[in-house]
């Protein structure tokens, strides 16, 4: 795969940075509801577009390697190293 393909899908989904998959899931289900050839009346190429870019997306989400490092962790956990202790645990 090319980042641009990559970047492609992302455009397509309208997906941000951050987004988790349920969160991918629910912007697909949305535009798959728009451009369903038999709501919409469209010839179904966005559709298939759709689709692909979801499946893309999510072969991506499922391949991805984690380097379980510090610098990983701290970036999905930016206030991990706080001086009120791990906040993690205190839900």
């Amino acid at each position: 795969m090319h980042y641009e393909t990559f970047q492609k899908a992302l455009e397509t989904l309208g997906i941000i940075s951050g987004m988790g998959k349920k969160e991918i899931r629910e912007c697909y289900l949305e535009l798959c509801k728009q451009h369903h050839p038999d709501a919409s009346g469209e010839a179904g190429e966005k559709f298939q577009e759709i689709h692909e870019a979801y499946r893309l997306l999510m072969t991506y989400t499922e391949e991805f390697r984690f380097r379980f490092s510090q610098e990983e962790f701290q970036g999905q956990f930016p206030f991990s190293d706080s001086q009120k202790g791990d906040w993690l645990y205190k839900f």
